[in-house]
């Protein structure tokens, strides 16, 4: 399938939140967060971090997702500790592709599991991504040096570059590389990059909108981008491990 880019935990409870006891809910029961709306009509919304099946971190993340979103603000209760839970997620997913593409081969990274698929070739003597605009329906397959391109280039330093300036590939477009070991190298150098930008942003930061240069997602923010980059890792991680899987268990043999 072909996806194109878009283009906390603590111990410590915040003094200004209601307690369990005081609320009336269990002692494993996270805080009440209380909102207030434009009418400066007081609603209070119990985000219970297991009733969600969720970490008190992003329960609270919940919380601030919807505020912005419904003309509700904060009243204060929410300490500097969102971005702590974002980075640790983001470096969940990575580790779990980085992991899923050790010992990765050429002969893998180049598979073509069935016609049709787009893959990276040489064009005009530089290897480059296949690509069309709209995309194709039925969406074609594509393989691990076209997945790999995607996430480098195509998310990671397209975002990086309109973030915070620099990349790092150093690449830009549909250029790629033809072999897994390079492009496994260059997948980390784009993702080190990124992350490392998001590491630094505070919890301003996180709410700041993309702005101008993202066209239509300009008034998504920061933090609605950081969560779409772990959609990338998380889905495209998935469809490698998947190729990795029919290859080991093909021989490399066309599906069909």
């Amino acid at each position: 399938m072909v996806t194109k880019s878009f283009t906390p935990n603590t111990d410590a409870t915040p003094s200004t939140v209601n307690s369990s006891a005081t609320n009336g809910l269990p002692a494993a029961a996270p805080a009440l967060v209380t909102l207030n709306d434009s009418g400066s009509i007081v609603s209070s919304v119990n985000f219970i971090a297991f009733g969600f099946g969720v970490g008190e971190g992003t329960a609270m993340a919940m919380a601030r997702w919807y505020a912005p979103r419904h003309d509700v603000r904060m009243t204060g209760v929410f300490p500097d500790r969102m971005l702590t839970p974002v980075v640790d997620s983001l470096d969940v997913a990575w580790d779990a592709l980085s992991e899923r593409l050790d010992g990765l081969t050429d002969e893998e990274y180049g598979w073509e599991p069935v016609d049709g698929c787009w893959t990276v070739r040489r064009v005009d003597g530089a290897w480059t991504a296949d690509w069309a605009d709209p995309d194709p329906v039925p969406a074609p397959v594509t393989t691990i040096a076209w997945r790999l391109w995607h996430l480098a280039v195509d998310c990671f330093d397209s975002y990086s570059s309109r973030l915070f300036g620099t990349t790092g590939t150093g690449l830009s477009g549909r250029a790629w590389v033809d072999n897994a070991d390079v492009a496994f190298t260059r997948l980390g150098e784009a993702w080190s990059v990124f992350r490392s930008g998001v590491a630094a942003w505070d919890d301003d930061l996180l709410w700041r909108p993309l702005g101008a240069d993202w066209g239509p997602v300009a008034d998504k923010t920061n933090l609605d981008l950081a969560l779409h980059a772990k959609r990338e890792l998380i889905h495209h991680g998935a469809e490698i491990a998947l190729l990795r899987d029919l290859f080991a268990a093909t021989g490399g043999a066309r599906l069909g």
